[in-house]
């Protein structure tokens, strides 16, 4: 087990409410799985993600809570593991729920949630969470970062 904690991240003011959901999501989920199942577990591919990449079981726990948000929120879902998911809405959120997932695994602390919200196949905004610190960048369209 990786011990450490998962913090709540630290997101600017002004974030989209479902992308802020989906990292908060995301990193709840990445601490419950920290704390619930040994490394190794963490590491062991469970799946064939979508892009034809293998999914780890970090991916999948990490994902699951995403999937979860999306619904609650009812936007779309373009993600590495699933692929599309269709909530029939105008916003789209692309993510890597875990970027860096080897490192997540092994408790590596360079791992991160990455997203960005389309509206109407028009990027808006991205947003960037560090898992280990929390910290995170974020960037909206017309708007110098």
């Amino acid at each position: 087990m990786i011990t450490w904690p998962v913090p709540t991240p630290d997101l600017p003011s002004g974030v989209y409410a479902p992308l802020a959901d989906a990292a908060f999501a995301a990193a709840a989920a990445y601490g419950a799985a920290r704390a619930q199942h040994a490394r190794s577990e963490l590491a062991e591919v469970v799946a064939m993600g979508a892009d034809g990449t293998p999914t780890m079981r970090v991916d999948a726990l990490v994902e699951g809570a995403i999937l979860e948000s999306v619904s609650r929120n009812r936007v779309n879902l373009l993600s590495e593991e699933v692929g599309f998911v269709d909530h029939g809405s105008a916003v789209t959120l692309v993510i890597d729920p875990m970027d860096g997932s080897a490192n997540a695994a092994m408790g590596v602390p360079l791992s991160c949630f990455a997203g960005a919200v389309f509206q109407d196949g028009v990027a808006s905004e991205a947003l960037t969470v560090w898992l280990d610190t929390g910290r995170a960048w974020w960037a909206l369209a017309g708007t110098p970062t």
